[in-house]
Parts: structure tokens; sequence; C-alpha cells
């Protein structure tokens, strides 16, 4: 889980977090329970609103946030997305290449 005081400071939106919290829960959809928790906490003016988050919907708001830092995490992600990849594809062709010899050798 994500603290999302630290993900909003992190990406830098103009918008206060309260207000951008609720618009990104109500504009995409993210469930209580499922996609993040909230609970109020004391200070020493009123109580404020937190939110713990998963990874998933920490990467979702970040992906949608219009900013340096929201970019450079979206180059990042793709970036990770194709090294986990690249492994598979390495598998699948190496296992195309084993069917490839696997026919002509049985068809000599």
């Amino acid at each position: 889980m994500v603290d999302a005081r630290t993900l909003h400071e992190a990406l830098g939106p103009r918008r206060q977090f309260t207000k951008w919290m609720e618009d990104r829960i109500e504009d995409y959809g993210f469930e209580t329970g499922t996609d993040f928790q909230s609970k109020m906490t004391k200070t020493k003016g009123r109580p404020r609103k937190d939110y713990l988050i998963t990874i998933d919907m920490a990467k979702e708001l970040s992906m949608l946030e219009r900013s340096s830092t929201g970019r450079e995490i979206r180059i990042l992600q793709r970036q990770c997305q194709s090294f986990l990849l690249m492994p598979n594809l390495k598998c699948m062709a190496f296992s195309v290449r084993l069917r490839l010899a696997d026919r002509v050798l049985s068809s000599s």
C-alpha cells in the first residue's frame, strides 16, 4: 500500500490533495476496499482524510498525471514492461527454434 499524499506530493499536481483524490476516485471508478482505504486522521486543526492506495492504483494515478513527473513515470513503466517481456520473448523464440529443429530431424 502507498500513502496517497506522498504520491500526490511526488507527482506535483496543481490541485489540492483532497480535491485531486476525490476527483480521481470518481472519474476513474476506484473502489473503497479494493483500490484504496481511507481514514480520518487527527491534526492540530481539523481532522483530515488520508488514503492508502494499492500499487496498481498508484501506477494508474501516475500514468494519468499530466506533469513532467507523470511523463517520467510512464516512460519508466514502459521500460520495465519491455524488460520483463524480453525473457518471455527470448524463451518463445527458443521454443519455436526447438520445434523447427524437431520437425527437420523427424522428417529426415
